[in-house]
């Protein structure tokens, strides 16, 4: 027996056999199309996943505050919380108390250590400073100091107020 079948005088013979193996075509092609389009790419092949981590990652170290204007590619809810969360810690890490007692100890540190030196370094007005810089290069290095920050103009600021008013 035959039927018409999707077009006019497309024939397809109807019997069991015939049947079952157009249903099955018929489950396999969905299966692969379904597929494809249930198929969720992973995280890190999505562009704009990847902006938005990289946008965090920015945040991290201080590129993004949170006042900003950032673009839609990038914003979400945790790049703008890694940015105030770093900006509390730079504020706290910048309003750290520095006592006298801490800066007289390293320059007695230093001096001592200038002092322990079998090279010489002479100081004045008329001597080249970069033999003092050098030295105080070499002696951060080995005290595992940082210079990359060193608040040169405005260290004395922090230490204007007397010691006892910043711990009342």
């Amino acid at each position: 027996m035959k039927e018409e079948w999707l077009f006019p005088e497309a024939v397809v013979p109807v019997d069991a056999e015939t049947t079952a193996a157009l249903v099955a075509e018929i489950h396999r092609l969905i299966d692969v199309v379904g597929g494809m389009a249930l198929k969720e790419p992973a995280l890190q092949d999505i562009e704009q996943y990847r902006l938005q981590m990289a946008g965090i990652c920015t945040a991290a170290i201080g590129y993004w505050k949170e006042s900003d204007s950032i673009h839609p590619d990038y914003d979400t809810l945790a790049l703008r919380d890694v940015a105030k969360l770093y900006a509390k810690y730079d504020e706290l890490y910048k309003a750290q108390d520095v006592s006298h007692g801490m800066i007289a100890g390293a320059l007695f540190d230093f001096m001592a250590w200038l002092t322990s030196r079998p090279k010489r370094i002479m100081l004045s007005s008329a001597d080249d400073a970069s033999p003092a810089v050098d030295a105080i290069k070499d002696f951060a290095k080995m005290r595992g100091l940082s210079l990359d920050d060193a608040q040169v103009q405005n260290w004395q600021e922090a230490l204007a107020q007397p010691e006892q008013e910043k711990n009342t």
